[in-house]
């Protein structure tokens, strides 16, 4: 604020009138008023920018578990497909020696 009033006295010792001089510093005022509150919107969109960011990595990594899970079950259900089919294929080719057995 004081640079503020040095600011003054030069405008005022170089011929500008009182009332030029109360409108200067009264405007000067509502800009640092704005600028305040704009940076504190700043601040206030970074904070709401952080707290998405660590809702959406959260989600991310929910994400990732269940797509973990996910390939495991698959892959658990594909090998008790296959030991499946491996035992019809054994169970056929039994049945097929013990048919060629008897003939």
């Amino acid at each position: 604020m004081l640079g503020c009033v040095g600011d003054a006295l030069e405008r005022l010792a170089a011929g500008l009138s009182a009332a030029e001089l109360h409108f200067y510093l009264h405007c000067r005022e509502a800009l640092l008023k704005r600028r305040r509150a704009l940076e504190n919107d700043v601040v206030e969109a970074r904070a709401a920018r952080d707290i998405r960011a660590a809702s959406f990595r959260q989600a991310r990594q929910q994400r990732e578990v269940i797509e973990t899970l996910r390939k495991r079950q698959f892959e658990l259900y594909r090998q008790l497909e296959a030991r499946r089919h491996q035992r019809q294929v054994d169970d056929l080719f039994l049945l097929r020696r013990e048919r060629v057995q008897r003939s």
